[in-house]
């Protein structure tokens, strides 16, 4: 720890006082196994387990008398954020132990199915569970005299290393590559002279396959050579009921299992997106108007009406969209979802492919379904389309990108980003209030409009002024160039506003969208 960190956290200890009036907790896993997530039922197990720990958090907060501010209390633990504001100085012993026991009762429930239902190997992996039980996770807790001294605390107490890696031999997980597969004699104490690199895969290979052979799993559970660390494996089997009745107390979490991710996984095409809440702090600052007990009041009296909204999105957006979307986590202002083709019958197969339009129809419907949680704060968003050849980390990556660039460029807005297999990308970033003028108020060359519109007219005549650097930049003759373009193509509209860059660039962008996405003949993106 360098003297900088070291005279800061004295700072945050001295402040530990009988006057302390708030506490902030929140924690994180150690080895990174929540974020290699490669399928979406990974990424769904991913925001159960944290979700569930910080219910347990939160439970143990109450019944020790102290009042949590956020999150909200609903009526299932789904979506519950990991950052809890409690008032009084609650202990961070019982929050550790808290957030330690039911880890420890996710990962017994999890490996007694496992060695009850697979009683043909002989396991010597206990040693390692135990591991797991004890090394999995950062713990982070700071108090202070008010809310805002709380959190830059919590900021300080971070800097610090509150963890220890696990040693392991073997081969490493093709899914994360930071951890020792999963195998039956993981734990075994052995001269590794005596065993080989191969013998150790052929193991982990044929205790997937045992697994995909088990009925409520089946061949699905795993892609073709995957091999799981245990982590890895925990938050993947935990998205069946099967499991999840044992491993989670909350009986309603079990009953909204997604039963369809293996529909989902076949998808040709998918739309992530990612949506957070612009300038809360400010939001929250300028309601308490620097009073400590308003400061709680406003906190409390928002993430009641956040989460009261978060936790209807489950159901909600996917019926908005007919069934072609599905939400990974809504915890309050912040939202991570996926559309993608309508599963069939019953989750099985494609019951219809995604298109070009429900994407639209999505953009032009989430500012409303935004507005009904009723607190006076913008969006901004981010997605990706993408096609099933491009990797789910890599999506992720680009949609978390997204969404900054989105609050980069004013906030308000969206930014949809076509990501190809390649690698390469295109973006167009729009404020929400001028997507439904842009739709209506387009006319290509031969005035058509709305879905009969050509938007390859509009790209083409940008391509040749872009080639002979006549539209993009802040010159003035580039400027004049722009709105003229504009005045063609979408004639007696009046230009946008608030696009913090230059109109031209603007438009270049939204032609290489729009020309791929919204064809006359309803052709999807070529990826």
């Amino acid at each position: 720890m360098n003297l900088q960190v070291q005279a800061s956290m004295e700072v945050v200890k001295d402040s530990y006082t009988s006057e302390t009036s708030f506490t902030v907790v929140t924690f994180a896993p150690v080895q990174g196994f929540i974020g290699s997530s490669r399928k979406l039922r990974d990424l769904y197990g991913s925001s159960l387990l944290l979700s569930v720990l910080a219910k347990a958090i939160y439970d143990d907060a109450q019944e020790r008398g102290f009042e949590v501010l956020s999150p909200a209390l609903v009526n299932t633990a789904r979506g519950t954020p990991n950052l809890l504001v409690i008032n009084g100085p609650y202990k961070k012993g019982h929050g550790q132990d808290a957030l330690q026991k039911t880890w420890v009762h996710i990962l017994d429930a999890t490996r007694q199915w496992l060695e009850s239902n697979l009683p043909q190997f002989n396991y010597h992996w206990e040693p390692v569970w135990k591991q797991w039980q004890n090394h999995a996770w950062e713990y982070f807790h700071a108090q202070g005299s008010t809310i805002s001294q709380a959190r830059k605390h919590l900021a300080l107490v971070k800097q610090q290393r509150a963890w220890s890696g696990i040693n392991w031999s073997g081969e490493s997980s093709t899914l994360g590559g930071s951890d020792a597969v999963a195998r039956p004699s993981l734990g075994l104490v052995v001269d590794p002279r005596l065993i080989s690199n191969a013998q150790c895969k052929d193991e982990a290979t044929a205790f997937i396959r045992a697994l995909q052979d088990l009925q409520p799993l089946g061949e699905p559970f795993a892609g073709v050579g995957e091999q799981l660390s245990l982590p890895e494996l925990i938050k993947r089997l935990v998205t069946y009921p099967v499991i999840a009745k044992n491993a989670f107390k909350d009986e309603q979490l079990i009953n909204v299992l997604p039963k369809r991710f293996d529909a989902i996984a076949n998808s040709c095409n998918l739309v992530w997106f990612m949506a957070d809440g612009d300038e809360v702090g400010k939001y929250l600052a300028k309601n308490s108007q620097g009073n400590q007990n308003q400061e709680a009041a406003a906190l409390k009296s928002f993430s009641n009406a956040m989460r009261s909204w978060a936790t209807k999105l489950y159901e909600d957006i996917p019926k908005h969209t007919g069934q072609k979307s599905t939400v990974v986590y809504a915890g309050g202002d912040d939202l991570l979802g996926a559309l993608h083709d309508r599963p069939g019958f019953e989750g099985d197969g494609i019951g219809e492919p995604l298109s070009s339009n429900d994407l639209v129809s999505w953009l032009k419907k989430f500012p409303s379904i935004w507005r009904e949680h009723g607190q006076n704060i913008t969006v901004s968003m981010g997605l990706v389309y993408v096609s099933a050849k491009v990797p789910q980390r890599e999506a992720l990556e680009q949609v978390r990108l997204a969404e900054s660039s989105a609050k980069a460029k004013g906030r308000d807005r969206f930014a949809l980003r076509l990501l190809f297999s390649g690698g390469q990308s295109i973006e167009w970033v729009c404020p929400w209030c001028e997507l439904p003028r842009i739709l209506d108020g387009y006319r290509d060359r031969e005035n058509r409009q709305m879905g009969n519109a050509h938007w390859g007219h509009l790209a083409s005549d940008l391509i040749s002024l872009d080639g002979r650097r006549a539209i993009k930049g802040k010159s003035d003759t580039a400027k004049a160039v722009a709105n003229a373009i504009w005045d063609i193509y979408f004639p007696g509209l009046e230009a946008p506003k608030g696009l913090n860059q230059p109109l031209g660039d603007w438009l270049v962008a939204l032609s290489q969208v729009f020309s791929r996405l919204l064809k006359p003949n309803k052709q999807e993106v070529n990826s």
